[in-house]
C-alpha cells in the first residue's frame, strides 16, 4: 500500500529546526510504515541544497 504524507510545520522554529524536525519525524514514519512511504520526506533537504 503507498500513501503519500505532506507535513506542513508552522510557527515560530527557524528553518534549520523545521528540517531537523520534519527528518526525525520521516524516520518514525518509516520504523512505522516502510520506506516508500517516506522516501520524500527523508530528502526534504536534498533540494535544497542543489
Amino acid at each position: 500500500m503507498n500513501k503519500k504524507i505532506t507535513i506542513i510545520i508552522e510557527g515560530k522554529l527557524t528553518k534549520e529546526m523545521k528540517i531537523e524536525y520534519s527528518k526525525t519525524l520521516a524516520v518514525s514514519l518509516l520504523n512505522e510504515y516502510g520506506k516508500s512511504t517516506c522516501a520524500e520526506l527523508l530528502n526534504l533537504n536534498k533540494n535544497k541544497n542543489e
